[in-house]
């Protein structure tokens, strides 16, 4: 499946678990739902998958990513705050330290707020 038609997937996921549990709910909550929506259409996906820094062939740092789908696509989900430039400049070095090219901000509030993010 090419990249634009899996991410199409992941943002009906979120769209789906915003419309069926409203608006109150945790991060993780949402996140497990998406996984659910994905896992239905067979799309795989792991949670909280650790991903490491490396500076002069040395590991010097990690951070989890919140979803990786089909080992091509991270989503970092937001419940809180609105979407900023902070965010997305986070989830671009996420995206450099993995090596992973397409990554998706996904801020659920009163509507499904997204951003898509290439390397």
């Amino acid at each position: 499946m090419p990249e634009f038609e899996l991410t199409d997937q992941i943002i009906r996921a979120s769209i789906e678990a915003r419309r069926e549990l409203g608006r109150s709910h945790a991060e993780v909550v949402y996140r497990n739902a998406m996984q659910a929506a994905l896992e239905e259409r067979g799309i795989r996906s792991a949670k909280e998958v650790p991903i490491r820094v490396h500076f002069h062939g040395r590991e010097v740092g990690f951070f989890r990513g919140d979803l990786l789908v089909e080992d091509r696509v991270l989503v970092e989900r937001n419940a809180g705050r609105p979407l900023e430039e902070s965010h997305a400049a986070q989830l671009l070095a996420y995206l450099r330290a993995s090596g992973i090219r397409v990554g998706l901000l996904i801020h659920i509030g009163d509507t499904v707020t997204l951003r898509r993010v290439v390397l």
